[in-house]
């Protein structure tokens, strides 16, 4: 696995395996690690049949990082505001099991 930088990059039996390497800032989305997610996307669309992307650490993403924010480039998209799903959640509904 590559854990130089922002984002780290393992590929085996055809799956290539993301992860957001921000640990330390909740693996909130800055510049960097941004450009350097998007080179890895590309590089394992030519290499995996699947790629998974994750984040190091205790949680996926914080979202943007400050700058972002700041720099007016942190937009969300319209109607997606109150539909994140915890994973037990997103597991149960995946079971069939929305109670």
């Amino acid at each position: 696995m590559s854990n130089e930088g922002t984002v780290t990059y393992e590929l085996g039996d055809g799956v290539t395996w993301l992860g957001l390497n921000r640990p330390q800032t909740r693996n909130a989305i800055d510049n960097a690690l941004l450009a350097e997610l998007q080179t890895a996307v590309r590089q394992g669309q030519e290499e995996a049949r699947a790629l998974i992307i994750f984040g190091h650490g205790v949680c996926f993403s914080a979202r943007n990082a400050p700058e972002r924010v700041r720099d007016g480039r942190a937009d969300e998209p319209e109607g997606v505001e109150g539909r994140h799903q915890s994973a037990e959640a997103i597991n149960e509904d995946a079971r069939g099991n929305k109670g």
